[in-house]
């Protein structure tokens, strides 16, 4: 038997300026006691790739990669710049710093699977 349980966090999206077009969107869902451990807001460098740096002791940390890569139907242009960001996001992280990216780097959608066999 499934139990249902309820974690209070906080939810924290990269979002684009109202009037702007909207593809996807990509953030953090933080339990509420860790979110005294951020040691900087989270930022985006595009709405697809965003960081969060938590503090784990008195000298180190942890930065969180969150990423959504453009699906199949994109230009390569958009598959291109979409690394580009993820690099200059990644480029940022200091070298002493935990490391965790999480995301899709392989988004299919639709059900047309005879062209997701790359």
């Amino acid at each position: 038997m499934m139990e249902e349980f309820v974690v209070k966090c906080r939810t924290i999206v990269f979002d684009l300026p109202e009037g702007q077009h909207r593809e996807s969107v990509v953030g953090f869902s933080l339990k509420n006691s860790l979110v005294s451990f951020i040691a900087e807001f989270p930022s985006g460098i595009s709405q697809r790739t965003m960081s969060c740096r938590i503090k784990l002791t008195k000298d180190g940390f942890l930065t969180v990669v969150s990423i959504y890569k453009p699906t199949m139907s994109h230009f390569d242009e958009a598959v291109g710049q979409f690394y580009d960001d993820l690099v200059q996001l990644l480029r940022k992280v200091p070298i002493s710093n935990k490391l965790v990216i999480l995301g899709d780097f392989n988004a299919r959608v639709g059900n047309d699977y005879i062209s997701w066999q790359t």
